[in-house]
């Protein structure tokens, strides 16, 4: 029946496109050009940034050593093509029609006195933005190129990297959403969860953690959109294969270009192995072998004037043991997991006069399975899941003077289906409640469940210049969701830029309310009676206390943000308050790989945002970032399954700081490109402050058990926080040979050069434990045949 269903769905799709013949020439447009400044110095390195007419983001490259670039694979319309150095800046705009090679030349220069010019200034709402490019992606340093994309974005301000990849961002913990090439993604991508987009597949991310327009909803904290590498007019083939430290081997394959008269197509496979596969529970890294692959196909058709139609289809699979702890292994234990993703869309962009449409249709499913052993200790659990989602996503925009308007909406049907088994067999292990100890071996806790419901979003927004200094963006946002508990919320989004041009400065403030439905993960059972019978939130007097039904998460939020352009160095800052009540905060199952969704009644989070930019120069790019926040919750819990009876302190009212609170986190990244030559060498150093360990109204004995712990060392008990960690990552890569066929190139990174010591997180009843990788060491060969 799931399958009829995606059929049909993608043959109405295809029926919609049908009409206008798959047998025309395809309307593949290359935008060409240079950047330089006004007095003709070519500018190398530099961003150049692709946005439609509406404002949306496109695409994003950089210039090579002369200062020339290439956007590829251009849909008809009209665009605007920035870049900016400093105090510099400078934007042309486009209209793409039929013809296949358009070049455009981009001349920065210094702002106008009055009257003033919107030309020479980039887009106020994308400098909030950060884009990255996914060569910049390639290069970075980075120990398992499925966390490439995370420890990129983790280095953006607001941004706080957790164990395995998770991302907190301004305060909230699983708020981000993915769009994979107008794709939605609701489901959690980080390595222990999910199956993260190979390093192929990605031509541009732009991300968005202050103002979000309309269009995007059911996530409240960040904007993360993936767009995929351009078509090339010619067949190209990459190759890559790395080896390292910890037992690492992984490879990749990708290809793409015309295939007949009006399709091009990519497609790329990639696996990776290690005996340090997952942020392990020990410092020894015990019990963490693990493996992933994946596989992607693309297809793009231009088959009329004005129109365009892709197809994507992606599969991918880990399997990994679960990491565990000394007497885990005294005992035998053995837990594996497995998940297994797939995805396909397919989609529809027809221009109508002044109207540009878009459709598609999507289906994505995840399979996730934990396999316990015989031997586990103090509980084993078995689990298995499946959530199917099946929808339509589209919209309409139309561009009205100096106005932009948009209306849009998305249809789906989500499937979840859970199974789920524990038993303790160990009913002496510290801390395990009376009600989790009556589920033994013999007499296991089952639960076994399955549901599907609808969920609908409806939007409308207009973006406008008012004037030369002012832009604005007034939406209105409208979510339906029936996972569980039927709910309906309306979310206005306002977002203003103002324009110094005087001062080289423009001033930003936005509005932005979110509404975001409990994630799938094991959500039956969380909002299930028998998870309710083992909280130790519930009042069995009154029932009062927690332990209900989940929520959606509502939250506001509030954004004042200031950009300096000092010369050529671009300052930032941005202060940003946020409200939520039924706070998504989930809890791993006790050592697991498997989490449990729960929330918290109510809570705040605010900070600050500082990010600091050095164009190109002589190669040499340099950028820092540094958030300083504060989050606290309020009880009491609802959902979750917890075993454990020691963390019932967190009742009605009682503030508390929660495991994701990181106060202080920086970075910096330095990179250098040989203007004319080989070389390229990138350095990156992150720093956190530590995240709280619970040590709550722990007596004398607990506080000693806790003190001796494998890893207590990293632990500022007197802070009650883990201590702080800097780590600094190093790379370097090398062109070998390049010929007429392509070329030969080598890379290689040393990961943690210092080889300190840290953890993440220590005894946290909601995140657990996990250490960090000692120094470690990646080469990689890579070949690219044209």
């Amino acid at each position: 029946m799931r399958f009829r269903g995606v059929a049909a769905l993608l043959t109405a799709t295809l029926a919609l496109a049908a009409p206008v013949g798959l047998q025309a020439q395809p309307r593949r447009t290359t935008l060409r050009g240079d950047v330089a400044f006004e007095g003709g110095a070519a500018i190398p390195a530099i961003t150049v940034t692709l946005k439609s007419a509406d404002g949306s983001f496109v695409s994003a490259v950089m210039t090579d050593a002369a200062g020339r670039f290439e956007i590829r694979d251009v849909a008809p319309g009209s665009y605007v093509i920035s870049a900016e150095s400093g105090t510099f800046a400078g934007e042309s705009s486009v209209d793409v029609g039929s013809t296949r090679v358009v070049d455009v030349a981009v001349r920065l220069h210094l702002p106008r006195d009055p009257p003033l010019s919107v030309t020479g200034h980039l887009d106020a709402f994308m400098r909030a933005q950060s884009a990255l490019g996914g060569e910049i992606l390639r290069d970075l340093p980075v120990r398992l190129q499925t966390r490439a994309l995370p420890q990129a974005i983790a280095s953006l301000p607001g941004f706080a990297e957790e164990d395995n990849g998770l991302l907190h961002v301004r305060g909230v913990d699983d708020g981000v959403l993915y769009v994979d090439d107008g794709i939605p993604i609701y489901d959690r991508l980080d390595v222990a969860f999910g199956i993260p987009p190979g390093l192929a597949d990605l031509g541009a991310v732009a991300v968005t953690t202050g103002h979000t327009p309309a269009a995007f909803g059911l996530k409240s904290g960040a904007v993360i959109e993936i767009t995929p590498p351009p078509p090339t007019d010619d067949w190209r083939v990459q190759v890559q294969a790395g080896s390292g430290s910890s037992d690492l081997a992984g490879g990749a394959l990708a290809a793409g270009g015309p295939a007949g008269t009006a399709v091009d197509v990519f497609a790329s496979v990639a696996a990776e192995r290690s005996a340090r596969f997952l942020d392990p529970v020990h410092p020894d890294n015990l019990h963490n072998r693990g493996g992933v692959a994946g596989a992607s196909l693309r297809a793009l058709a231009a088959p009329a004037e004005g129109a365009q139609v892709t197809l994507n289809v992606r599969t991918g699979q880990s399997r990994f043991d679960v990491p565990h702890g000394e007497a885990s292994r005294a005992a035998g234990q053995d837990q594996r997991q497995r998940t297994t993703q797939s995805s396909q869309s397919l989609g529809w962009r027809q221009r109508v006069g002044s109207v540009g449409l878009d459709v598609a249709g999507y289906h994505r499913r995840v399979d996730a399975r934990l396999d316990g052993s015989a031997t586990d200790t103090p509980v084993t659990a078995d689990s298995a899941r499946r959530h199917d989602r099946l929808g339509l996503v589209g919209s309409a925009t139309r561009r009205v003077g100096r106005h932009a308007l948009t209306i849009g909406g998305e249809v789906s049907r989500a499937s979840i289906t859970e199974n789920f088994r524990f038993a303790v067999t160990d009913p002496d292990a510290d801390d395990l409640s009376p009600a989790a100890t009556a589920f033994t071996p013999s007499r296991p806790f089952v639960f076994a469940g399955d549901v599907a419901r609808p969920q609908w979003s409806a939007h409308g927004s207009d973006r406008a210049s008012l004037g030369n200094v002012l832009e604005v963006d007034v939406g209105l946002r409208a979510d339906h969701t029936e996972l569980l508990v039927p709910t309906t919320a309306w979310s206005p989004r306002v977002g203003v830029t103002l324009s110094a041009y005087g001062l080289n400065a423009t001033l930003r403030a936005s509005f932005n309310r979110f509404f975001q439905p409990p994630q799938a993960e094991h959500l039956l059972l969380s909002s299930s009676e028998a998870a309710r019978a083992l909280s130790p939130f519930v009042d069995d007097d009154d029932g009062d206390g927690g332990g209900a039904e989940l929520l959606p998460e509502r939250q506001t939020a509030w954004e004042l943000g200031w950009e300096q352009r000092l010369g050529r160095v671009t300052l930032d800052i941005a202060g940003w308050r946020r409200r939520v009540e039924n706070y998504t905060d989930p809890n791993v199952f006790f050592g697991t790989t498997i989490v449990f969704p729960n929330s918290v009644a109510r809570g705040t989070a605010r900070g600050l945002d500082v990010r600091l930019q050095v164009p190109s120069l002589r190669g040499v790019t340099a950028t820092a970032a540094y958030t300083l926040s504060k989050v606290e919750q309020e009880g009491p819990i609802n959902g979750g399954l917890f075993l454990e009876d020691d963390i019932d302190e967190i009742g009605p009212g009682v503030v508390f700081t929660p495991d994701h609170d990181q106060r202080h986190t920086a970075s910096a990244t330095l990179t250098w490109v040989q203007p004319v030559g080989r070389w390229a060498a990138t350095a990156q150093a992150r720093y956190a402050s530590g995240t709280p360990v619970e040590l709550g109204d722990l007596d004398e004995d607990d506080l000693e058990e806790l003190a001796e712990r494998p890893g207590a060392g990293l632990v500022d008990f007197d802070r009650g926080r883990v201590k702080p960690r800097l780590v600094v990552d190093l790379s370097a890569s090398l062109r070998v040979r390049r010929t007429s066929w392509g070329e030969i190139g080598l890379a290689a990174s040393v990961l943690n050069a210092f080889s300190r010591a840290y953890a993440f997180n220590f005894g946290n009843p909601f995140s657990g434990t996990h250490f960090g990788a000692p120094r470690q060491i990646r080469a990689d060969l890579r070949v690219r045949i044209n």
